[in-house]
């Protein structure tokens, strides 16, 4: 498993990247999670009580590394390779921890007990994590197998719609968040 994460070379064989760009919707994709951080510090804005400047950083770090590792040095060795793969596993665990907590599941911590009452809010929030985290690792399940069984085409679609899972995770709870925001703080 260390040797995995901590290996520099692409999973993705190097043939693959011949006519690989670095605008091409596969190679764009991992900047949604950039997007992502965002649309956060945005929120962070307006709500700073609400939303966590820090991970609007996450988020962007994310989608650089990601770009870096998906994108520009596709089929090339490189450090961005193990960064990515450790970088992905904290920001799931650190994002799902908080996700978690916000909707009730763990705990409620002080900036949103207002929000963790209410039934309807933590099974919408639960259903909307359950089914971004089955999307989110479907997809990247199956553009490992892809790359296991040769097959380049499911490969970028499959890892393009990896890079989406997340991003629209975290937008659908934001979303749901807001909702939930009593009209006099809004």
């Amino acid at each position: 498993m260390y040797r995995y994460f901590s290996n520099s070379n692409c999973m993705v064989p190097t043939r693959w990247t011949t006519n690989h760009s670095l605008i091409s919707v596969y190679s764009l994709s991992s900047l949604l999670y950039s997007f992502n951080g965002i649309l956060i510090l945005y929120l962070h804005l307006l709500h700073p009580d609400l939303f966590e400047r820090i991970e609007a950083f996450i988020w962007i770090w994310q989608g650089i590394i990601s770009y870096l590792s998906d994108a520009y040095y596709l089929g090339k060795v490189s450090i961005f390779h193990p960064v990515d793969r450790y970088s992905s596993i904290v920001v799931t665990y650190l994002l799902v921890r908080k996700y978690l907590t916000i909707s009730g599941i763990v705990c409620c911590y002080e900036g949103y007990q207002i929000l963790c009452y209410s039934n309807t809010f933590n099974q919408l929030l639960t259903y909307e994590l359950i089914g971004g985290l089955s999307y989110s690792f479907t997809c990247f399940y199956n553009s490992i197998q892809s790359i296991k069984l040769r097959n380049i085409d499911s490969f970028y679609i499959y890892h393009t719609l990896w890079h989406t899972g997340f991003p629209l995770t975290s937008v659908g709870f934001h979303t749901i968040l807001l909702m939930n925001i009593p009209l006099e703080i809004r």
